[in-house]
């Protein structure tokens, strides 16, 4: 990992996958997410951006940790849970001042 400048935009490293409705979202089913500078680098020093994680797609309701703070530049969303089980779902995730990225559709 090698990080260049200053967050610009926001990439989602690991989609969610393997979830249950009402569980906790896991190490292993957990979205993550990097903030990334102009080029494509993730932003390793940096430890101040907060990520936000919103429903993007889906019926149900997103709830849990709805925020995570970069460390090294990368925030785990370990602790969400989506209440209903089906197919289409996304998260959108956003930071103040950073582009969001095109969340993944996944089935719950």
């Amino acid at each position: 990992l090698v990080g260049c400048g200053a967050p610009t935009a926001l990439v989602e490293v690991t989609a969610p996958a393997g979830i249950a409705a009402t569980v906790l979202f896991g190490s292993a089913t957990a979205p993550v997410v990097a903030a990334v500078d102009a080029g494509g680098n993730v932003v390793t020093a940096d430890s101040s951006t907060v990520i936000t994680a919103a429903l993007s797609s889906g019926a149900g309701t997103l709830s849990g940790a709805l925020t995570a703070p970069v460390s090294l530049g990368v925030a785990s969303f370990l602790g969400l849970r989506y209440n209903k089980a089906e197919s289409g779902v996304a998260i959108a995730f956003t930071a103040a001042g950073v582009t969001g990225g095109t969340p993944s559709a996944f089935t719950v």
